[in-house]
């Protein structure tokens, strides 16, 4: 469904379709709900039937889908694309807090180089330590104990800073960090598994690689606000509450509304997790109150196409790569050198030991010079030309002697994807390596239900119950209450001349005969009361009129 359609869709909405949106985002977000989860968090004053009313127009809507597992539980879920457009709609008066620039004391930064960098490029390190450590795995079906450290490693994601996931990995004794590095390559269709082979899936790659690096890191946010926030439902909302704010525009964490309740500690914990990623900065004011902003713009329109700088070949055996240029270049250099730096230029070194090695795993050397020449734009110098020969050359004598070559070459082609190229969604793996909550895998989506289905036997109640006050006997009003009950709706009550509405939830009964408890509305307010028979003197069965969508 397009933006302006789910926005549309959602003014359309009846104020009971509404009410009941922002009660299935602010306890479920996007994880699954069945409607008697949704019932204990029905606000007072309002009736269960009016929810399930509710739920059955955003159904219609489109806002929300229901899915059954065989013959299970029907279960709803707000589809992932559109959680954040529904949370905006749905909290219209939540805006972020932008902090002066001036009131901005000092920046808050680690010491290590790594978690700076942009995740995208920490993932591109994690997939070239994929390649060197050969693809392959274990007798057993997992990865090779060593290529889990240096995948982890390269990510620079520590366990703790994940915590608010609340996420485990499928495989006992595997790092989460390892985990989401997998099923972020795996959904993303980098990487194919087939038994104990897998294969980078280059074309994908390569497109993405060629992204700008605005339109790279957006997406990832968006991955990871979709995918990975969605098992905690109060991650959810602040992931897409903070999704909101302007670029590189200092904001509060607190809303001011809800400072001291789960969704500010969730806000606080998802700016963290950005700014791990190196998507956020993290400042403090005075106060010592912390403060972030979006260091990558995460606006829907972020990062336009632009001519990419190239990289530089010095002839020492430096290469210098421009963090806006294509990521194919460095992921190659991965593959064929070794790495100095990743500051604001990364900085590899062309030499003897990476040469052999990446001639070892198959890569010819008219390979290497074709890249370096594309990569460049220009051949590379003389010198280097002739010291890269003499490794490709020692190094090739080595790998006929003890045949270890695979064929690796092909990882280094960079063929320039086409702008318009568009490649089928990748084939959805059977267990992803994270334990996803709201994974609907194997889940059949159903048809809206039928309003009238919630009102089972309403043809066999007398019209005037519930269409007329009358008085009535004292076991006819039980009859009224106990289908009240099972109907979870209203009853409006004459008491002392007025009418009220009660919204019965439990009948209960002792020695001096039956009474009901519920929530009774008088003059706006409404309060938790019991009520006996003779309390009241007309009574009605009150059925919420439905609004079609």
């Amino acid at each position: 469904m397009k933006v302006d359609e789910t926005e549309e869709r959602i003014e359309r909405l009846s104020p009971n379709g509404r009410q009941t949106l922002q009660s299935v985002i602010k306890h479920f977000g996007m994880l699954p709900f069945r409607d008697e989860q949704l019932l204990r968090h029905v606000q007072p004053g309002c009736s269960g039937a009016e929810y399930r009313l509710g739920l059955i127009e955003l159904e219609m809507a489109g806002l929300v889908k229901s899915y059954r597992k065989g013959w299970g539980d029907k279960a709803y879920m707000v589809p992932r694309g559109q959680f954040k457009r529904c949370w905006r709609m749905a909290n219209p008066m939540l805006h972020p807090t932008v902090i002066d620039e001036n009131m901005v004391l000092y920046s808050l930064h680690g010491s290590d180089e790594e978690t700076h960098l942009p995740f995208g490029e920490r993932l591109m390190h994690g997939l070239a330590e994929l390649v060197n450590g050969g693809l392959t795995l274990t007798s057993k079906g997992s990865w090779p104990k060593r290529t889990i450290e240096k995948v982890v490693r390269a990510l620079a994601m520590k366990e703790n800073e994940l915590a608010a996931l609340k996420l485990t990995a499928r495989e006992s004794g595997c790092p989460l960090p390892f985990a989401l590095f997998l099923d972020i390559a795996l959904h993303e269709g980098w990487l194919a598994v087939e038994g104990r082979e897998c294969r980078l899936e280059m074309n994908r790659l390569l497109s993405w690689m060629h992204r700008t690096q605005a339109q790279r890191e957006h997406a990832l946010v968006s991955l990871w606000a979709e995918e990975y926030a969605a098992a905690e439902p109060a991650l959810a909302n602040a992931a897409a509450f903070v999704s909101g704010w302007p670029a590189y525009q200092w904001c509060s964490p607190t809303t001011g509304t809800e400072s001291d309740g789960p969704f500010a500690k969730a806000v606080v914990d998802w700016c963290r997790l950005m700014t791990s990623f190196g998507w956020m900065e993290e400042a403090e004011i005075a106060g010592s109150r912390t403060v972030y902003r979006w260091s990558v713009d995460g606006s829907d329109h972020a990062g336009d196409t632009m001519d990419m700088p190239r990289a530089q070949i010095a002839p020492d055996g430096d290469v210098f790569v421009p963090r806006e240029g294509p990521l194919s270049a460095a992921f190659g250099l991965e593959l064929i050198a070794r790495r100095v730096s990743s500051d604001v230029v990364g900085i590899y070194r062309l030499e003897a030991e990476p040469i052999r090695k990446a001639v070892e795993s198959g890569i010819s050397g008219e390979r290497i010079f074709a890249f370096l020449t594309q990569i460049s734009g220009e051949g590379a110098p003389l010198a280097l030309v002739m010291a890269i020969e003499g490794w490709v050359s020692e190094a090739a004598g080595e790998v006929r002697e003890t045949a270890k070559s695979r064929s690796f070459d092909s990882l280094l082609s960079d063929p320039l994807p086409s702008e318009h190229a568009v490649y089928p969604a990748p084939a959805a793996s059977a267990d992803r390596p994270v334990l996803l909550p709201h994974d609907m895998k194997e889940m059949t989506e159903l048809r809206p239900s039928d309003p009238v289905a919630l009102f089972q036997g309403i043809d066999g109640v007398p019209v005037t119950w519930r269409n007329q006050m009358r008085e009535y006997h004292p076991s006819t009003r039980r009859e009224l209450v106990e289908r009240a009950l099972s109907w979870r709706t209203a009853v409006k009550l004459n008491i002392r001349g007025k009418a009220v509405p009660f919204i019965p939830d439990k009948l209960l009964e002792d020695d001096e005969g039956w009474r009901v408890a519920g929530d009774l509305s008088v003059d706006g307010q409404v309060e938790r009361t019991q009520l006996a028979p003779h309390m009241w003197d007309e009574m009605m069965l009150v059925i919420p009129e439905f609004t079609k969508y």
